[in-house]
């Protein structure tokens, strides 16, 4: 390859390079694990019938916990109406915050399954 100097720069090309200091690595792979313990996923699921309580949690089941949102299945329509209105999501949201400090939980998606 020869530049517009007239230089040979076969040898300068794929020569930089690719690895990286550990100290750039770092804060990123922290964050990324700090991210995932302030989720705690399992402990989340695992909760899911006790914050709901009762005949709600024998007709709804918590499935998924990723990037701050709840995934939970619920047995039939009613059950998801009810769970959806604004005031008892944001109840439902409120214990989970209570119960597990820290935890990072934005919003409840509700599905029928």
């Amino acid at each position: 390859m020869i530049d517009f100097k007239g230089k040979n720069r076969a040898f300068e090309v794929g020569t930089h390079l690719t690895s990286k200091k550990l100290s750039d690595v770092v804060p990123s792979v922290m964050q990324t694990i700090s991210t995932h313990f302030a989720e705690k996923p399992q402990m989340v699921l695992d909760m899911w019938p006790q914050i709901i309580g009762g005949e709600f949690a024998r007709l709804s089941r918590a499935v998924r916990f990723r990037e701050g949102i709840l995934e939970v299945r619920v047995k039939n329509s009613s059950l998801m109406s009810l769970l959806c209105s604004g005031a008892d999501k944001k109840r439902i949201i409120d214990a989970f915050r209570a119960r597990i400090p820290g935890i990072i939980l934005k919003n409840i998606i509700f599905r029928i399954g």
